[in-house]
């Protein structure tokens, strides 16, 4: 208003002060959000690299599988959804597929892409009796994996959940900011007030006014120092 009606000879020259703190404010939420929005999309890609179909092993005994071969003379392979395997199935996994399941190798060699979850480089090398995770990829050889973990409690599914957890916990030095908040603006506009009610006129000697006018001074350091 000022600027634009110079007549009234009013100091304008603290009112960029309001509207930096706005933008300040704006700004640092939508890079908060867009970077909200980056982890869940990373969240959801990580998620999209398990596999939702897996062939479970069914046998009609209990008998190994022999050494040449991760299934028995009578195993069949079923192809059947992923959230349908159970702790304790079997199942088949074939050279460049993903693993579905976390689970301990009962049959096979193969070596596994595991840099989506450990980020190492080189594929770790996997035979009978070692432990697998769900979204890496088998990269040699058939695998014969007996499940352990399935769905939500896979080792790629808990670190998302901790991931989600952690965007929509506050830290520690935004809750005491918000718990400072409201009082401080509080004190703000109290001081505000009182510096008016006193101060109407900065011609006339008032001892009130230097301090009160030091008070809001500092308090507005501190607010732009928040």
């Amino acid at each position: 208003i000022s600027l634009l009606n110079p007549e009234l000879a009013w100091d304008a020259s603290f009112f960029d002060e309001p509207v930096m703190l706005l933008g300040f404010v704006l700004l640092g939420r939508s890079l908060e959000e867009k970077a909200r929005i980056q982890a869940s999309s990373d969240m959801n890609e990580l998620l999209s690299l398990i596999s939702t179909q897996s062939r479970l092993v069914i046998t009609s005994s209990e008998g190994s599988p022999s050494t040449d071969s991760v299934l028995s003379s009578d195993s069949i392979c079923v192809e059947v959804p992923t959230d349908d395997i159970r702790v304790g199935d079997s199942v088949l996994v074939l050279p460049g597929e993903t693993i579905p399941i976390d689970g301990r190798v009962i049959a096979g060699r193969s070596v596994v892409d595991e840099s989506m979850l450990t980020g190492e480089s080189l594929p770790v090398f996997k035979e009978e009796g070692l432990t697998v995770s769900a979204g890496t990829i088998n990269w040699d050889g058939p695998l014969r994996i007996e499940s352990s973990s399935t769905g939500s409690n896979t080792m790629i599914s808990k670190i998302v959940r901790m991931v989600e957890d952690a965007q929509s916990r506050e830290a520690p030095v935004q809750r005491l900011a918000d718990s400072i908040a409201g009082p401080f603006v509080f004190s703000i506009m109290t001081l505000s007030a009182a510096t008016f009610a006193f101060c109407p006129d900065t011609s006339q000697e008032n001892e009130l006014c230097p301090m009160l006018i030091l008070v809001a001074m500092l308090l507005r350091i501190l607010l732009w120092s928040l």
